[in-house]
């Protein structure tokens, strides 16, 4: 589900006077895929079916309208739980091995190999859960960032506005407290994320980045 971030204009509007809408969205916009990035608090979970005898599978591209991938968070084949080392470390591209099998993960390709290949056929027998950011200029984000992280946004977006030379809002004092905000909460939605990354027992070597 989503909402739009127009539905946060009057909130801006309030903090720095005579800001026109368009800008206000852009910062807005930049600040919510931001916010994802440095503290993986948005998660997107992909299924899809795995076939016997293929390896290889896409992300489509219509599963990731309106986001980019951050970092993959973990693999499920068949019930089988592959997680990297770190929520951060599977960025680009990285080798996560298993007991009796692993996966490669490349962001540039959306794309994950699994081996061994599967013997059968598996409706929605694979899983995949990445870290997303709403692309920068998307004007339609996930509603968590509205229900859980509206108030830290909304101090960056703010804060950044603030901190613009040569106009009629700006205030480096103001930049200054918004920003002190903005990061406290980057900070207590990271270490809520990261808290939540579990490694599973089912994995028994590290993942490898490559």
């Amino acid at each position: 589900m989503t909402v739009s971030l127009r539905q946060w204009l009057n909130s801006v509007r309030g903090a720095v006077l005579d800001v026109p809408d368009v800008m206000a969205l852009d910062y807005l916009s930049q600040t919510a895929h931001e916010f994802a990035e440095r503290t993986l608090a948005l998660k997107r979970t992909l299924r899809y079916d795995l076939e016997a005898g293929v390896s290889d599978y896409f992300v489509r591209p219509d599963d990731m309208k309106g986001i980019v991938p951050i970092a993959l968070q973990s693999v499920h084949v068949n019930g089988t739980l592959y997680t990297p080392p770190s929520p951060l470390s599977c960025t680009n591209a990285c080798y996560v091995p298993c007991a009796g099998g692993a996966v490669v993960y490349d962001a540039a390709a959306g794309m994950v190999d699994v081996s061994p290949r599967p013997t059968e056929d598996s409706p929605g027998g694979l899983r995949i859960t990445l870290a997303v950011a709403p692309r920068v200029g998307e004007h339609e984000v996930d509603s968590l960032l509205w229900d859980q992280f509206m108030q830290p946004i909304l101090a960056g977006a703010v804060a950044k506005l603030y901190s613009l030379p040569g106009h009629p809002w700006s205030s480096p004092s103001s930049a200054d407290r918004h920003m002190v905000a903005y990061g406290a909460g980057i900070s207590a939605a990271r270490y809520r994320a990261l808290a939540d990354y579990t490694f599973s027992t089912a994995r028994l070597d590290p993942g490898v980045v490559i």
